[in-house]
């Protein structure tokens, strides 16, 4: 068992030339709607988990057609370390995500902490947003676009309990409910 405290140190932080130059190598590019440093690895201070905007965001294919139409970009937190995404990949591999399932949908406690999870995410996702932002989305965009910024949960889940991406079966859960601060 590993202790959360161990691996992470939250930031409230902006980005460095370092984190900047860190979150390239690790995902190709520096999202445009880079909000912040999220967490950081104690051993170097790495970025870990990087914030960003809920709008214009994704690659450069995706901006193109986002700043047309304001397309919602709901992914809030992203893994800007290559060694956990290396390390979640193999977990998936395994078949770790079935199993992870398994275990939430068997369990009413983990079943109420995920939808918590994703409750909360919307929420951070929604308050995230600028003031003026919200209000534009709301009066000019379709109800669609507001429900995946104000009510879907990680990755745009709708808080049933099939897990959609790595972030969400590993990241989330143990940054948003793990009170115990120990990843299992």
């Amino acid at each position: 068992m590993i202790q959360q405290s161990q691996c992470l140190i939250t930031s409230q932080s902006v980005s460095t030339a370092a984190d900047l130059a860190a979150i390239f190598s690790s995902l190709g590019y520096v999202p445009p709607n880079l909000l912040k440093v999220a967490a950081r690895s104690k051993v170097d201070e790495r970025p870990i988990v990087i914030k960003t905007y809920p709008l214009g965001g994704g690659a450069v294919r995706r901006r193109v057609k986002a700043e047309a139409d304001r397309t919602p970009f709901p992914t809030l937190y992203w893994l800007s370390c290559d060694k956990l995404q290396t390390a979640i990949s193999e977990l998936e591999r395994r078949g770790f995500v079935a199993t992870f399932e398994d275990r939430v949908n068997a369990d009413p406690m983990l079943v109420r902490c995920m939808t918590q999870c994703h409750t909360a995410y919307a929420a951070d996702r929604w308050d995230t947003l600028s003031g003026d932002d919200r209000e534009q989305l709301i009066t000019s965009q379709s109800a669609r676009m507001v429900e995946s910024l104000r009510d879907r949960g990680v990755a745009g889940a709708d808080r049933k309990q099939k897990l959609q991406h790595r972030h969400e079966k590993i990241v989330v859960p143990s940054l948003k409910c793990g009170s115990s601060g120990q990843l299992n």
